[in-house]
C-alpha cells in the first residue's frame, strides 16, 4: 500500500471509530462540498482579477492586481490538493463500506 493510501486508511478508520459511520459520511461529504465551493469561488475571483488587469491602465494598480492573482492561484493550488485528498478519503470510505457489507 502506498503512503497516501495508508494515510487515508488510518484517517478514515479513526474517523469511523470516533464518529461512527453516519457522522463520518456526513463529514466527508461536507468536506468535499465546502472545498468544491471554495475552488469555484477562487476560480471566479481569478478570472475577474485577470479581466480587471487587462482593463487597468495604472501601473500601480496593475502590480496590486497581479499580486492578488498570484496569491489567489497559490491558494487555489492548495485547495485543489485539499480537494484531491478529500476525494481520495471519500472514495476509500465508500470502498470500506462495500467491504464491510460483504463481510
Amino acid at each position: 500500500m502506498k503512503k497516501e493510501q495508508l494515510d487515508n486508511h488510518h484517517t478514515v478508520s479513526n474517523m469511523i471509530k470516533n464518529l461512527g459511520i453516519d457522522d463520518t459520511y456526513n463529514y466527508l461529504k461536507k468536506e468535499l462540498s465546502d472545498t468544491t465551493k471554495e475552488v469555484i469561488y477562487l476560480r471566479e475571483k481569478i478570472e475577474k482579477l485577470e479581466r480587471k488587469a487587462l482593463e487597468t491602465k495604472n501601473s500601480d494598480n496593475l502590480i496590486h492586481i497581479k499580486y492578488d492573482i498570484e496569491k489567489s492561484r497559490n491558494l487555489l493550488n492548495s485547495l485543489l490538493k485539499k480537494l484531491k485528498l478529500a476525494d481520495e478519503r471519500y472514495i476509500y470510505f465508500q470502498k470500506l463500506l462495500v467491504d464491510l457489507k460483504i463481510s
